[in-house]
This record gives structure tokens, C-alpha cells and sequence, in this order.
């Protein structure tokens, strides 16, 4: 039987191989920390500092939280017939409690 050719690989009977050179290895994603230099930490360390300044939360913020949350809890309540409180780590699944 034939090979079959679909972008630039080839399928064969036992296994696809690339008529191209095989890729360099993909970089590490979580490399150990102590090979991570000094520069790199810092740079880290400034915009997580400067995101966390960010997303302060103010009481508008605060305020449009609990709106929704309130708006949630009420869909739930009517629509599923079930009570849901803010402070249940699982609502939507453990802490559902028919009413």
C-alpha cells in the first residue's frame, strides 16, 4: 500500500515520521527556582507588586460584587429551588440545599 502525505508528514504502516528535520526541545515551563536569575525574580516581584496595587478592591467594586452575587444566589433559589450561601466552599455542587 501507498505512504499517505498530509502537511509534509508522512503516514506509513507503522507510525507518522516528518520529512523535516525534528524540532529543537521546547523550553522548560517551571524550571527549578534556584536556576532562575536574581533579574528575573525581581522583574517577577515588581509587576506582581504593581498588578496586586491594580486590583485593590474599592466599594464600588466591593458593592457590584455583591450584586452579583446576590443576583446568583436568587437565580438559584427560584430556577433550581435550591439555597446557596457565599460562605460554602462547593455552592453549586456540596453545599446546595433543597429548600
Amino acid at each position: 500500500m501507498g505512504d499517505l502525505h498530509l502537511n509534509g508528514v508522512v503516514f506509513g504502516e507503522d507510525r507518522p515520521y516528518s520529512s523535516s528535520p525534528p524540532s529543537p526541545p521546547l523550553p522548560v515551563l517551571n524550571p527549578d527556582p534556584s536556576v532562575v536569575m536574581e533579574e528575573a525574580w525581581s522583574a517577577a516581584e515588581e509587576t506582581t507588586a504593581e498588578i496586586l496595587r491594580r486590583i485593590q478592591p474599592t466599594l464600588a467594586a466591593d458593592r457590584r460584587r455583591r450584586e452579583v452575587v446576590d443576583y446568583v444566589q436568587r437565580l438559584i433559589r427560584f430556577g433550581a429551588r435550591c439555597e446557596v450561601t457565599e460562605d460554602e466552599v462547593f455552592p453549586l455542587y456540596m453545599g446546595a440545599r433543597k429548600q
